[in-house]
């Protein structure tokens, strides 16, 4: 690959290593070693695709399919490239210097200097690991006649010189999955990165593959937390959802709810494969005792095995941790629940909602299956609870952002009706059964 160095504002980053280094009022160089770091290769890749258009707004979708091409994966593995790219170069999402998030749209290069450089200028070290600075050849600071692509005003200029356009062709080849140059740590990382985005599809064969890539992200990093409690999750998952063999029906259980009122939690496979899962947490936590996590990890292993005090317990230090941890309070709602005790549960199931709300924009692909849905389920226990102006309100607030949601439409249809507004009420519940499923029965 090409040695080419991507100048953006004070930052000069090489495309074919990652590595990146602060430069000097008069240099491109490095001055220590100590300056000098490295991005992942997909991170490496995403800010110099963005460099191609600076100004341009390059939506979720695009950047999807040109940095991850023929690979599944969800929003969420965009996110997490952007805010790594942040966090590398010091950039603050909330007064971007870098990369800007429109929201809904998707991100734009917003830096006010761009250069784009074919000859290579060396840092003055390398970075640690790396040959001697006597294996190495002497520094080649960008001479006076080096071709260089400049970018006034943070504008990528038109007239690209045919080489500097095959450069750049070849800066955006995929990346391969695993990268020699790359430590084991970070290639662990990477895995679990990758295990992740598949966990969290929730299907049969994305968490048999998340479990694939957990283990060989242990494997490579004994040590990862990470990965310690992202094998506990897939494993309770696979033993709550589909613990039946594969060429057999599933049984169906949509939640630890069902999964515990079924039995099948209690015999002696279940209780092997949450026993592996348990130990697999609770190393996790002695790895990681302050990571919000490994603690949620274990809440959900103790959930799963009925240990509901030990689960709660769990739970509560994950939000200790991380109070916008959504997942694990909506996980206490469910405990309280599941143990009898509603009323305490409604609370964590609004902060669960706010923590959401808040986070939306950074975790949109994790977040938008569930938050609807959530919103419309505290609806739901306001309206259980004898509280129908209150659930009016929630189902109202889903359906300003999801108009066609069933749960908040039918619970408002409901709140309509038992008002003495019958042909609101219809009216709700055709539009669902027109436009979205046809097997509801409108007789209100």
């Amino acid at each position: 690959m090409s040695g080419e160095i991507l100048e953006i504002n004070q930052w000069c980053i090489e495309g074919d290593s990652g590595r990146f280094w602060q430069r000097t009022a008069d240099s491109t160089l490095a001055e220590s070693v100590d300056q000098v770091s490295s991005l992942e290769p997909k991170a490496c890749a995403l800010l110099f695709y963005l460099a191609m258009a600076p100004g341009k707004v390059h939506g979720k979708d695009e950047l999807l399919s040109a940095i991850w091409p023929d690979t599944v994966v969800t929003e969420d593995a965009l996110t997490r490239c952007i805010s790594k790219l942040r966090k590398a170069l010091q950039d603050d999402p909330r007064q971007p210097k870098l990369i800007a998030t429109l929201p809904k749209r998707g991100y734009r290069l917003v830096a006010d200097h761009i250069q784009l450089t074919e000859s290579k200028p060396q840092p003055a070290a390398p970075i640690a690991g790396e040959a001697d600075d006597k294996d190495l050849p002497p520094p080649n600071p960008v001479s006076s006649d080096a071709k260089a692509t400049r970018m006034p005003s943070g504008r990528l200029t038109a007239a690209l010189t045919g080489v500097t356009i095959l450069l750049l062709v070849a800066i955006f080849l995929p990346w391969p999955e695993s990268d020699k140059n790359l430590s084991p740590s970070d290639n662990a990382e990477k895995l679990i990165d990758q295990a992740d985005d598949y966990y969290f599809q929730i299907r049969r064969a994305d968490n048999e593959t998340a479990i694939e890539l957990y283990q060989q992200a242990i494997a490579l990093r004994p040590e990862s937390a990470a990965g310690q409690a992202g094998l506990a999750n897939a494993l309770v998952q696979k033993t709550v959802r589909w613990s039946n063999p594969i060429d057999e029906q599933e049984a169906g259980y949509n939640n630890l709810r069902e999964a515990l009122a079924s039995g099948h939690l209690a015999s002696p496979e279940s209780r092997r494969q949450l026993d592996r899962a348990q130990a697999l947490a609770e190393r996790a936590v002695r790895l990681a005792p302050e990571n919000s996590r490994v603690h949620r990890s274990l809440g959900f292993v103790y959930s799963a095995q009925g240990k509901f005090e030990a689960a709660l317990t769990a739970y509560h230090k994950a939000v200790q941790f991380n109070p916008d941890a959504w997942g694990a309070l909506i996980n206490i709602g469910d405990v309280l629940e599941i143990t009898g005790r509603p009323e305490q549960a409604l609370p964590f199931f609004e902060k669960a909602y706010a923590a959401m709300t808040r986070l939306y924009e950074e975790q949109s692909a994790r977040i938008m299956p569930w938050y609807a849905d959530m919103g419309a389920l505290i609806g739901e226990k306001y309206a259980d609870l004898g509280q129908p102006q209150e659930a009016e309100v929630w189902f109202r607030k889903v359906l300003s952002q999801a108009p066609l949601n069933i749960r908040a439409s039918l619970g408002l249809a409901r709140i309509l009706a038992d008002s003495g507004d019958v042909d609101g009420a219809i009216r709700l519940c055709r539009d669902i059964k027109e436009r979205v499923d046809p097997s509801h029965q409108c007789d209100y």
